[in-house]
């Protein structure tokens, strides 16, 4: 993770990132960095609420694997964001929680 992931994490990166490594989970958004340690995907939450905005929180999986879950009520917010960038095909990742919330 970059130091500078706050000037690098352009909507359209983030839509990348989305449509490679995001995965609905319940209600929200799931985003997998199981590559990269805690405290670089800590920088990347803290670039998320502040520069975007976007409620999220860390999530361990399998007690190694960081990955970062985006709430959703934020989830209207961050498709403002990243639906004009994101490919009509990964449209889903960011609008299946309304069928699974009903």
């Amino acid at each position: 993770m970059p130091a500078d992931i706050y000037n690098l994490l352009s909507p359209i990166a983030l839509a990348h990132l989305i449509s490679c490594d995001g995965t609905t989970h319940h209600s929200g958004l799931l985003i997998c960095l199981d590559n990269f340690t805690i405290p670089e995907v800590v920088r990347f939450i803290n670039v998320l609420i502040i520069r975007y905005n976007i409620s999220c929180t860390l999530r361990i999986y399998n007690s190694i694997y960081p990955r970062v879950y985006i709430q959703a009520e934020s989830l209207p917010h961050l498709r403002s964001i990243v639906l004009p960038h994101l490919h009509p095909f990964f449209h889903y990742k960011l609008f299946n929680q309304l069928a699974n919330s009903t």
